[in-house]
């Protein structure tokens, strides 16, 4: 068993080819992980601008990011955050 210094995108790693194996599927896991709570987070705020939208016709204007965290099923700081998020894209008058 031989000690190897790779060098990766992040850097030199120093040690088995073993442990940069499983490092390097340890970060592939990562990546596929992080990319599929994207493509939620993106659809979750496709969901919450519906909602907002719907509430803000019916001209209720209290507390509908507490009921849309309800129905979504997630906190309502997570709907305030996308709700930020999503105006800020929005180009000011």
């Amino acid at each position: 068993m031989s000690v190897i210094a790779y060098i990766g995108n992040k850097g030199i790693f120093e040690g088995t080819p073993e442990a940069w194996n499983a490092m390097c599927k340890r970060s592939s896991g990562r990546r596929e992980y992080n990319a599929i709570r994207h493509v939620q987070m993106i659809a979750r705020r496709r969901d919450v601008m519906w909602l907002w939208l719907a509430y803000s016709e019916l001209g209720a204007g209290h507390g509908v990011q507490a009921r849309i965290a309800r129905e979504l099923g997630v906190s309502r700081p997570t709907v305030s955050k996308d709700l930020k998020a999503m105006l800020q894209l929005v180009p000011a008058w």
